[in-house]
């Protein structure tokens, strides 16, 4: 009963921060031909949030997580994505024991990654953040819940 509860507790948080898609957190692959992908592999993830005030110069720091479903596969690597130009790289291993207990998968606990952009030579205006992650397979999935930000010009 407790794992259900926590399941609709997430499910409620999602649709609070934007909407979870078709299925909370479910990632599809990103083709890529160099990539040893098995057939139902899944990644399961989400950028949470931006925190900070974009300017020109200044930083924001983008939080999510990311887990696959795959024994024998983690994740590997966040890549920050500014309109679609990485740009940065996010540090994994954070706690979340929320992902860990809502979906209940003990083994998630350290889903969580958080990064930190600077935004230099962008232009002002709105810009979108999303996040892809790559598994110790080499295979690319975007996050769901990427965000539209709208950078100031505080030059």
């Amino acid at each position: 009963m407790t794992s259900w509860c926590a399941t609709v507790v997430l499910l409620i948080c999602c649709a609070m921060v934007g909407g979870c898609g078709r299925e909370p957190g479910v990632m599809t692959q990103v083709a890529d031909s160099s990539a040893d992908v098995t057939a139902g592999h899944e990644v399961h993830g989400w950028v949470d949030r931006v925190e900070g005030k974009p300017r020109i110069g200044g930083k924001v720091n983008v939080v999510g997580w990311a887990a696959t479903e795959q024994p024998g596969r983690r994740i590997e690597e966040v890549e920050i994505l500014l309109d679609g130009i990485e740009i940065g790289a996010a540090v994994e291993g954070v706690d979340r024991p929320d992902v860990a207990d809502g979906f209940g998968k003990p083994a998630w606990n350290k889903s969580g990654w958080e990064a930190e952009v600077v935004l230099d030579k962008i232009l002002p205006g709105e810009h979108r953040i999303e996040a892809v992650a790559r598994d110790s397979g080499g295979a690319r999935y975007p996050l769901n819940g990427a965000r539209l930000i709208t950078v100031l010009d505080s030059r």
